[in-house]
């Protein structure tokens, strides 16, 4: 897993043993959320109100590069 941000204590990482649609994953205080990073829909879990804004505007604000990480994580050996 490759830590790719993080957004007041919300820490967004990629799995590189994932496929499909470009997603992270963020966890803040115990709770965990799977996000797609094109559309900003949860795909599973999610976090307080607060939080999921501040996620989504850094995904937003990320957006171009965030795609481009996901694919060299995810496409590395």
């Amino acid at each position: 897993m490759a830590r790719v941000g993080e957004v007041d204590g919300i820490e967004i990482n990629i799995k590189s043993s994932e496929h499909g649609n470009p997603h992270v994953h963020a966890w803040y205080q115990g709770k965990k959320v799977k996000i797609f990073i094109r559309t900003l829909d949860v795909e599973s879990g999610g976090l307080p109100t607060r939080e999921m804004r501040k996620l989504r505007k850094w995904i937003r604000d990320n957006q171009e590069d965030l795609l481009e990480r996901w694919g060299e994580i995810v496409n590395s050996p």
